[in-house]
């Protein structure tokens, strides 16, 4: 382990490729013993062969090696998004210009001419290897930073849509000279709320693996089959059972992985907690005209015919009742279906109980 002067200690694991024995030896000797971990290559391929069993801090590149040169294997680790983010410094004999340029073009970060001049080499290792692990230090301390903030918004998320649908709703029970501060208020909570939701579907971007891809508004989500079946040892707990039916190839749903789970999530609650004990859900995914469709019946008493009249408008459980208080889980997934392009729909089945069904846009048809 090398300390800087600074007092930060730098170790890490370098992958050397060269094709003569010497050079490797000389290399690996003067590495570990500033504290190194040094791997070698003879060739190209097999240094494309290390790399896919351990990625390492730092690669040394001999430029002219038999069978597949040095620029030809940086543009290979270049072009594997697994390896991209590694730097190339390269090894040669050749201190032509034109050599030097080309070797940036194919992605390399530094150029060291041989013969090795041993005290330039260690402090260009030292270098690329310390810029690697500040990097990653940072990377760590976002990613941190992001989860807290990720904890942090969805805390607020519900509290802050309930308060937008509430706000809603007194401003429309107003008169219309009175409405004003009630839609002030509502106008306030939902530019809040809508950048806690562009935040939290950024989020489930970059959990999804899709942080290159920054133009793209709306994202594949994870399937409907595994959102719903995070409820399964819910609707246990209650005893009651929890049947799920899906097409043998899930279809994949064109909308916000974030605002998808909201609003299954809402349907499934709602399900669950309004079925008696012993009662049973069926949820259904299926296609249907280009459209995903997510449809939970339950055993339930129903929809009030009020709320059917006016459905997904948030109201409060009267304190002489014991009917379960509805409207503001429902209405906020309502609130969220609109906003990215789905709907949903409640109903009171024939044969009893209750029916809610959202339909998602089919990815495959887009």
């Amino acid at each position: 382990m090398q300390v800087l002067s600074s007092g930060v200690a730098i170790s890490g694991l370098v992958l050397v490729v060269d094709d003569q024995v010497r050079n490797r030896q000389m290399v690996t000797n003067l590495l570990t013993h500033r504290g190194f971990e040094v791997i070698t290559a003879t060739g190209g391929r097999e240094a494309l062969n290390c790399l896919a069993a351990k990625i390492p801090d730092l690669i040394l590149l001999d430029v002219i090696m038999p069978e597949m040169d040095g620029f030809e294997v940086c543009r290979q680790i270049k072009s594997n998004r697994a390896t991209s983010h590694v730097p190339v410094v390269f090894l040669s004999g050749s201190a032509d210009q034109s050599s030097i340029v080309r070797g940036f073009e194919t992605g390399g970060v530094d150029y060291i001419a041989k013969p090795f001049n041993k005290a330039e080499l260690l402090a260009r290792v030292l270098t690329h290897v310390q810029l690697v692990q500040t990097q990653r230090r940072h990377e760590a301390q976002l990613l941190e930073h992001n989860r807290t903030l990720g904890m942090i918004a969805e805390e607020w998320h519900q509290p802050l849509q309930h308060i937008a649908l509430l706000t809603k709703k007194i401003a429309e029970l107003h008169r219309p000279g009175e409405t004003s501060l009630a839609m002030e208020a509502n106008a306030q909570v939902e530019s809040m709320l809508t950048s806690v939701e562009r935040f939290l579907h950024k989020q489930s971007q970059e959990q999804a693996g899709l942080r290159d891809f920054p133009a793209i508004t709306e994202q594949i989500t994870s399937n409907l089959e595994t959102l719903a079946g995070r409820w399964y040892l819910t609707a246990k707990r209650k005893c009651v059972d929890m049947r799920i039916t899906s097409p043998s190839q899930e279809p994949l749903v064109a909308a916000s992985p974030f605002a998808v789970r909201q609003i299954v999530d809402a349907v499934l609650s709602n399900a669950i907690h309004h079925t008696p004990r012993d009662g049973m859900i069926l949820v259904t995914i299926s296609r249907s005209n280009g459209d995903v469709l997510f449809q939970v019946e339950d055993q339930g008493s129903g929809f009030p015919e009020d709320y059917l009249n006016e459905p997904f408008h948030p109201y409060v459980r009267h304190a002489q009742t014991s009917t379960p208080a509805l409207g503001l889980g429902l209405a906020a997934a309502k609130r969220t279906a609109d906003r990215i392009g789905a709907t949903l729909s409640i109903s009171n089945p024939a044969q009893g109980g209750a029916r809610a069904t959202v339909s998602f846009k089919d990815h495959a048809s887009h």
